[in-house]
């Protein structure tokens, strides 16, 4: 589960070739997607955006950003194939990939 504030937003990024699943459980979110035509010189190409409310499923994303754009609070359920620890995140200004570390809290907010 995400809690997306006003003006939250997840940058560009990739899911390491997992598929990846999101509903929105409250408020309005916006998908922008994206197709990788090549890393270097780093080019995507815009494909869609939507905005989703409540109940809106959004999948299986591949390359996307995810805003709450919004004056309400959001919050969205995601699901993805197998977990993963790293992934590509893209800099579409100055046009480089840069590789992030990711970790996940259990319930009790231990690091997994």
């Amino acid at each position: 589960m995400l809690c997306w504030k006003p003006g939250h937003k997840a940058p560009v990024h990739g899911h390491e070739g997992e598929k990846c699943w999101a509903r929105i459980d409250q408020g309005h979110l916006k998908f922008r997607n994206f197709t990788l035509l090549s890393k270097k010189p780093l080019a995507l190409k815009f494909s869609d955006e939507i905005v989703g409310g409540l109940d809106y499923l959004d999948g299986p994303a591949d390359i996307h950003s995810v805003e709450n754009s919004f004056d309400e609070d959001a919050v969205s359920l995601h699901v993805y194939a197998k977990p993963y620890d790293l992934c590509d995140v893209y800099d579409l200004e100055k046009k480089k990939i840069r590789r992030r570390s990711l970790s996940y809290y259990s319930k009790f907010g231990e690091i997994c």
